[in-house]
Formats: C-alpha cells, structure tokens, sequence
C-alpha cells in the first residue's frame, strides 16, 4: 500500500503491517500510495538479509523499482506478471550494475516490452519445472539485459530467450533452442 514511504522493507508499507517473505503472494496496485522500492541501504533492509522476497508478484498498476547496485535483490519464488499500468524498473540510467531479479516460476508481462525498465540488470531463471516466457508485445518475447540460467530452459517451451547482455548458462543446466526459436 505504500503508506509511509517507498522502502520495501517498511512493515508499515505493507497491508497487514509485515514485509512480504517467499511465501507472501504481492499484488502492487495503483491504490499503492507510493512505488515499492528494493534497496539494501534502506532502514530495516539487514533484518531481510537484504533480500526482498515475494512468492506470486503481480505489479498491475504502480511501479516497482529494484535500485542499482548488485547488492539490490528480489526473489520472485512463484510466479510474476506485470499488468495493467505496472512497471518494472531495473534501470538507473548509467553503466553501473542495475539490481538482480530471481525468477523461480514463469514470466507474464502482458503490458509489452515497455513495462519491463531491464537497464543492465541481471535476471535469474530459477526454477525447478520448465520456466516460460509468456507472450510480450510487440516483440513477442521479453528483452532482458543479463540472463543466468540457474535452470535448464527450453524454447519450444517457453518463448525465445533474448540477452543484451551477458547470457550464462550455469553448469548442468542445458539451454535447447528449437527450430523455430532463438
């Protein structure tokens, strides 16, 4: 809800006065007063070991913003949709390292390419099932900056699978990319 100021880790930001864990499904909404925003500088982050966590995020009508610096993390243990009027915000505007963004379930902007602010971010596909890439306009697959695969990935399951940056496929994991993918 955002009722006192931006810092994801306020309890007094949160309905039900207690910062989201990895079993807190999150919805950010435009009734949120003001953006959610992950940075490990702000008051309280220690008491999370300076890690925000959420299972499901839905970010439909506000935004959410993960500060630049690797420090700033977010683990997404379920799934995250951006709908509506969300936004995803990874990008500060300069070179240095944006934040990181731990996925464990599958991706939905359904938004376009637009809602997702990946600046020089690093997106972690985490899962242990098949992750997928939903349908994102107009490209009709979402652009990340930097990808670590901490799962294999495949995409005749998912969609195409698009790095700017750095792609990492971490050992043991396998990347497939079908006939018609990339």
């Amino acid at each position: 809800v955002g009722n006192v100021d931006t810092n994801w880790f306020n309890c007094a930001n949160w309905e039900g006065l207690a910062v989201p864990s990895f079993t807190t499904d999150v919805t950010i909404d435009a009734t949120a007063i003001n953006i959610a925003v992950v940075d490990y500088t702000a008051p309280y982050s220690n008491e999370y070991s300076d890690i925000a966590n959420a299972n499901h995020l839905n970010i439909s009508g506000s935004t959410l913003q993960i500060q630049a610096s690797t420090n700033n993390v977010l683990e997404v243990h379920g799934n995250l949709q951006i709908s509506g009027t969300g936004i995803l915000d990874m990008d500060d505007s300069t070179v240095a390292a944006d934040g990181q963004l731990y996925l464990f379930g599958n991706w939905t902007n359904i938004v376009g390419n637009t809602a997702f602010e990946e600046g020089n971010g690093t997106v972690y596909f985490t899962g242990t099932s098949p992750q997928i890439i939903n349908n994102v306009t107009p490209l009709g697959t979402e652009v990340f900056y930097n990808v670590v695969l901490n799962n294999s990935f495949d995409t005749s399951v998912s969609n195409d699978l698009v790095a700017e940056g750095n792609l990492v496929i971490n050992s043991g994991r396998v990347l497939n990319i079908d006939g018609a993918g990339y």
